[in-house]
């Protein structure tokens, strides 16, 4: 049963980036070269394999899909999970020099916070949906850029952590790799993040995108 819900987060999950890809439109001349990175969205698998400094066993994983709106002022995202239980906060960090993790510097989960809230049991399926901008940036980044954040990310001195209330540290954890990413790896980051080939099984229908 759990390896058809991961199959249909991970349906779900490609539906909605292949929308969003579709939806996207071309800025002004002198962001069109960053906008072409970000055009087709950034997907970042999330496991506890890549919890640091220590790995997390857990059965939990995720996907974390960002992209820019036209003028590139806004950051939208989704996030999809499966076998996360009792989760209660989401960011973007940033890495500290000589270190593999770092502080929050945008709150993800819940959306439009900066204090944890449980969700209660297990989630299988869309977690979040929301956007920010970089009025929303805190900690370090508190009075920098989107492009600053962009930076980061494309420097992957970012990454996504999900904490719930058996790993308050975080259980699954994603690195942005926003330079190596095409529709043709689109496959192999799903099967890595959901723990199923796409397809296998197929859902009964496709899932309504959630806007």
């Amino acid at each position: 049963m759990k390896g058809r819900i991961v199959a249909v987060v991970a349906v779900m999950a490609l539906a909605a980036l292949m929308a969003l890809a579709g939806a996207m439109m071309t800025v002004g001349a002198q962001a069109q070269e960053r906008t072409q990175e970000w055009k087709q969205g950034v997907v970042v698998p999330m496991t506890g394999d890549l919890e640091k400094p220590e790995p997390i066993e857990t059965d939990a994983t995720g996907l974390a899909i960002f992209w820019l709106n036209e003028d590139m002022s806004e950051m939208c995202y989704m996030v999809y999970v499966a076998n996360l239980t009792d989760v209660n906060q989401g960011h973007i960090h940033a890495v500290e020099a000589g270190n593999d993790t770092g502080p929050s510097v945008v709150w993800l989960f819940p959306e439009g916070s900066t204090q944890p809230m449980v969700k209660p049991g297990e989630t299988d399926g869309l977690l979040v949906i929301g956007t920010f901008t970089e009025e929303d940036f805190v900690g370090p980044m508190e009075g920098k850029s989107m492009s600053d954040l962009l930076d980061m990310m494309e420097d992957q001195t970012a990454y996504v952590n999900f904490h719930t209330e058996a790993n308050p540290m975080g259980e699954i954890r994603g690195e942005f790799n926003v330079m190596n990413q095409s529709c043709d790896s689109l496959e192999e980051t799903f099967s890595r993040a959901m723990g199923t080939p796409m397809g296998q099984p197929s859902p009964p229908s496709q899932p309504s995108l959630p806007y």
